[in-house]
């Protein structure tokens, strides 16, 4: 055998020996297993905490009240229009069988632009949404969707002070619902002309 192959077995016997023996170390028993005292207590599930599922539906507001709230915003919604166009403009998606739905609010507190830029939706009776079309306010028109200028006269004209919206929705269009992201819904139909 060579000295070389002799040095590796007997190196190999020692780390062997050393593993086997603990490496001069202390003698390690068993390791005793946690007593009950020994485990940190655990809280047992209540019934808080697992939040509940909040399953009420929200509360429909009548267009018709005097103050509506929304955020940091109180309204009341002065007047609600039903037209052929948007101040002589129509939206690209309108029907031939659709119609301009005006929504006119009064501020009461918070800013028209503000109060705008909440982008209510209209909910139409078969549950399909419809976003706004245009926002008019301080005797101009922010248009919100693709439209062609088509000269056909608009009646509605919005107070000086107020905010309006106005929606594509079809003709008899049932009852109609606005929506704020907020889940504030006011129902349309006592002001609906």
């Amino acid at each position: 055998m060579s000295s070389r192959r002799l040095l590796q077995q007997a190196f190999g016997l020692t780390l062997a020996v050393l593993f086997l023996t603990g490496c001069g170390g202390a003698v390690v028993g068993p390791i005793p297993t946690p007593t009950e005292t020994s485990v940190p207590p655990t809280l047992a599930p209540t019934e808080t905490s697992i939040p509940p599922t909040d399953t009420t539906t929200p509360e429909i507001v009548p267009a018709s009240q005097e103050s509506i709230t929304v955020r940091e915003f109180e309204f009341r919604v002065v007047q609600i229009a039903l037209d052929e166009a948007i101040f002589g403009s129509l939206p690209n998606n309108m029907g031939s069988s659709d119609q301009i739905l005006f929504l006119e609010f009064e501020l009461i507190t918070g800013e028209n632009e503000a109060f705008a830029n909440l982008m209510p939706v209209i909910v139409l009776e078969s549950g399909q949404k419809r976003e706004a079309a245009a926002w008019i306010g301080d005797k101009f028109v922010n248009v919100l969707t693709v439209m062609t200028f088509t000269g056909t006269a608009s009646e509605f004209s919005p107070g000086d002070t107020s905010v309006a919206l106005a929606y594509v929705v079809p003709q008899n269009p049932g009852t109609l619902l606005l929506e704020f992201p907020s889940g504030v819904l006011i129902d349309l139909t006592p002001l609906m002309p």
